[in-house]
């Protein structure tokens, strides 16, 4: 409400302050404050993710080239060492020892390039001490014994299925 969250915005520090979403003690989903929106009596708090941290973070030089590498050397000690705020997490090496450029990148940009490369799976997340990065060949596992469909009730109302067909063009 209103009131309460006026006592509180007064003493935010919206750089360094850490936003977590808890339920039942349990961390749900953490950032920094981005925006706040008042309606009435209602007070919406919009809560970036850890990942705005490697975006706003110094971006790289002009044409940063480096010697092949296991990717998990290059997350750790080359990208994410350029973000104070976000720790390394679970690290692991997916795609080998892998040549890496990026010109006036952030670091998030350029995590997000390595893993698309590297065929890994990024994600940033939120703990009692501070934010944190995992890269990983993958996140969660796969769930084969559920059918969406309206008849099992995992998908509401009739599916409109489009077709898209895409065409390179060559001239």
């Amino acid at each position: 409400y209103r009131d309460a969250w006026s006592d509180v915005e007064q003493s935010l520090d919206r750089t360094d302050d850490r936003f977590i979403v808890r339920e039942n003690d349990d961390i749900v989903f953490g950032g920094r404050l981005a925006d706040v929106e008042r309606d009435g009596v209602i007070v919406s708090v919009l809560i970036d993710s850890p990942k705005r941290d490697a975006i706003d973070a110094e971006p790289s030089g002009g044409n940063d080239v480096f010697e092949p590498q296991p990717d998990s050397a290059l997350v750790e000690e080359q990208l994410l060492a350029r973000v104070p705020t976000v720790d390394a997490g679970t690290v692991e090496t997916v795609g080998g020892s892998i040549a890496f450029s990026e010109s006036h990148a952030s670091p998030g940009k350029s995590l997000t390039k390595l893993a698309r490369d590297a065929d890994a799976e990024l994600r940033y997340r939120t703990t009692e001490t501070g934010f944190m990065l995992d890269y990983v060949a993958r996140l969660g596992a796969d769930r084969t014994d559920e059918t969406l469909s309206p008849s099992s009730a995992t998908v509401l109302g009739e599916p409109r299925i489009r077709e898209q067909i895409r065409e390179d063009v060559t001239h």
